[in-house]
Formats: structure tokens, sequence, C-alpha cells
């Protein structure tokens, strides 16, 4: 009996001692508790009753690695759907810093046309004044403000409009003619 002992738990049953049988079992018993010690973790962290059998902890083990595998599929999902919110991002911060750009622009326009109409600057400096007012608008205002009227520039209601002639009729046309006297071109 003790040969087939010493065979069964991996021993030569010739060569042995039954001290070593004895040390052979004790460690075999030392590794059973620890294995049933870690079936006990490992069924408390799957969330299974201590009693659960094998086959609970291979099933519960299953889900846990198909929703593992589920979450890496979110997590691809949502990496794509980041990249496109990010380049979505980018195009609209440029949009909006064209916008503002523009708009800047058009607000150095008009203060520069302002300035040159009230006389606060030549139209020698418009070239300059169209630089200050777009790198600082608040500089701008303040120096217009600040500076005197040298020669307000007409508006385009006070220029003086061209006068055309007015058109003959047809009776006065053949009259003219007939006088050898021929319109001027225009």
């Amino acid at each position: 009996m003790l040969k087939t002992l010493k065979t069964a738990i991996g021993l030569d049953p010739d060569a042995s001692t039954d001290d070593d049988a004895v040390s052979a079992v004790e460690a075999l018993v030392a590794g059973g508790k620890q294995l049933a010690a870690l079936g006990a973790d490992v069924r408390d962290a799957l969330g299974l009753p201590p009693d659960a059998p094998g086959l609970a902890c291979t099933g519960a083990i299953r889900a846990v690695r198909q929703a593992e595998a589920e979450a890496r599929g979110h997590a691809a999902e949502l990496a794509v759907l980041a990249a496109e919110a990010t380049e979505r991002a980018g195009v609209l911060e440029a949009e909006l810093a064209a916008s503002r750009a523009e708009a800047a622009q058009s607000a150095a326009c008009e203060a520069v046309s302002r300035a040159l109409l009230s006389g606060k600057i030549t139209p020698a400096q418009q070239t300059w004044a169209m630089e200050y007012a777009g790198r600082d608008p608040e500089g701008f205002a303040l120096f217009t403000s600040q500076a005197p009227a040298s020669m307000p520039m007409p508006g385009p209601s006070a220029l003086p409009r061209q006068t055309l002639p007015p058109r003959l009729t047809e009776a006065e046309a053949l009259v003219n003619r007939l006088l050898g006297i021929m319109p001027r071109s225009r």
C-alpha cells in the first residue's frame, strides 16, 4: 500500500523513504489548502457564493472576458469619435479665428474711414492708419479722439456731382443735324 501511495504522489517506490512520502503528502495537502483559498478568492472576486461549483466560476470568467472584449470595442469607437470631435473642433477654431480677423479688419476699415472723413488723418496716412487700427483698435480710437481735425474730407453727399447735359428730343436732334450741329461725344 505504501508503494502504491509513493507511486501516486510521484515518488520512486523503491528509492524513496517513508519520510520522503510523508513530506510529499504534507506538501500536497498544503498545496490543496492554497488552491482552496485561491478558489474562494476567485469566487469572491467574481461575486459568486463560496459553495459555487467550478462551472459557475468558468462561466463568470467567460462573461468577464466577453465584457472586456466589448469594452475594447467601445473604447475603439470612442477613440474614433474623439478624433472626429478633435478634428471638428480644429475646423471650428479656424473658422472662428477667420471670422474674428474679418470682423477686426472690417472694424479697422470703418474706423479709418471715419477718421479720414472727419479730418483726423490725411489720405497719405491711410495705410499707416489701417495697420494701426488693425493691430490696436483701442489705441487708434484714442488717437482719433485726441487728434485735431486738420481738414475734413467731404463725404459722398458733399462731393460735387457731375452734371450731364439734358438729352435732346428727337425733333431737337433733327434740327441740330440740319443746321450742321453735331452732338459731342461723352
